[in-house]
């Protein structure tokens, strides 16, 4: 195995020891200093040492578990201390804008959300700015924001690109825009990245290294965790899943090609075939709860069900992802959906006889993705690329 602290000062190993301990504790994965030396190999004067730098810079705090039955003293439990800086996020999103301030830990202090209705390309930074004013007002102790939008993005470079049905807006310099007014590090990244990388953090993607997000509303979109990292090339540029053809003949896409997955199963065309058949005006978490007891509903969702499954083979065939989770719209779907996609994947998949899939829905529900967007400022705490000041 390679060593990955080659080349680094011992301050540059203090630091990453330090942001590794306190992403243990913030995911809630170690609470206690026993836990922390066994999971990082650190021994146990190192951790000892570090955990006692945080708690007296108020950023770590203990105490007593639940008392042991017997004998012997009790372990001392370690969290975010209610001093420790907090994190804002903001959600960029086709129907509306969300700000969020949370502790490391993901506890939520204050959220703000505004309609997308009347945004133009020349209001939309303002309504940006609006609502990170709102969840920051008198907040002096904020280490970074996070950043979470609809694709396509350019992560390396801070940019909105040109995401389909997004109002005119695009080349959006968000990164500068929000460093510039808030003077803070930003991290940014897309919407279903960041709602991969929340569940491997905190939600059902903890204890899976291969993660496949899937996000359906009204475009369809992905995000990949390889081996426990974000996927994504060097230019910041992300894998578009929703854009993966399931028919050369079939409809022509907003992207130029055919076929693709979100020509069938995206919300709007699916909600419009749902209103069509019944006559009901329903919204699509409605449709979700009649599904049992209307035929022609069913059928429409099984037709969904099949098409996303012949997109997501071909995808599993190349990343043989460990779990799928369904995001967005697909929070609503029934327990039988999500069972019957299951078994059309593990049936088709041309590594089915070693590795069998699992499908759940996010942990988090429809707030994968605005934590999701704290989750990028936490990540770069616990890999040290953001340190926090200690005493």
């Amino acid at each position: 195995m390679a060593n990955n602290n080659l080349g680094l000062n011992k301050q540059d190993i203090k630091e990453k020891n330090r942001g590794k301990l306190l992403g243990l504790i913030a995911t809630n994965a170690c609470n206690t200093r026993i836990e922390l030396s066994r999971m990082t190999g650190l021994s146990k004067m190192a951790v000892s040492n570090i955990i006692s730098n945080m708690i007296v810079s108020g950023i770590i705090a203990e105490s007593e578990t639940d008392p042991k039955n017997g004998q012997g003293r009790n372990p001392i439990k370690l969290c975010i201390a209610p001093t420790a800086p907090k994190i804002a996020g903001m959600f960029i999103f086709r129907g509306y804008c969300e700000a969020i301030l949370c502790e490391m830990n993901l506890n939520i202090i204050r959220r703000e959300r505004l309609s997308m209705d009347r945004v133009t390309p020349e209001n939309f930074t303002n309504l940006i700015y609006s609502l990170l004013d709102t969840v920051i007002l008198n907040e002096t102790n904020v280490i970074g924001i996070g950043v979470a939008s609809i694709g396509p993005i350019d992560s390396a470079n801070g940019i909105i690109l040109s995401p389909n049905y997004f109002y005119g807006i695009h080349n959006v310099p968000i990164v500068k825009q929000i460093t510039d007014r808030y003077h803070l590090p930003v991290f940014f990244d897309q919407d279903n990245h960041s709602g991969a990388l929340a569940e491997l953090l905190f939600g059902n993607g903890r204890n899976h290294k291969d993660i496949l997000l899937i996000g359906v509303s009204d475009g369809v979109g992905g995000g990949i965790i390889s081996d426990y990292n974000l996927h994504s090339n060097d230019k910041g540029l992300f894998p578009e899943i929703g854009h993966v053809s399931i028919d050369y003949n079939g409809p022509k896409c907003a992207c130029g090609n055919r076929g693709c997955l979100e020509t069938y199963i995206r919300t709007p065309l699916v909600l419009s075939k749902l209103q069509s058949v019944t006559g009901k005006y329903y919204s699509y978490q409605q449709f979700c709860e009649i599904a049992d007891s209307d035929a022609n509903v069913n059928k429409i969702f099984i037709d969904a069900i099949e098409r996303m499954s012949m997109a997501l083979v071909n995808v599993l065939n190349i990343l043989n992802s460990e779990i799928i989770l369904l995001g967005y719209d697909c929070i609503y779907w029934k327990d039988q959906y999500i069972e019957l996609l299951e078994e059309k994947i593990n049936a088709r998949m041309f590594s089915k006889t070693r590795l069998s899939v699992k499908v759940k829905k996010t942990y988090f529900g429809t707030d994968s993705q605005i934590l999701g967007s704290v989750c990028n400022v936490i990540s770069h705490i616990a890999s040290a690329e953001l340190l926090l000041e200690t005493k």
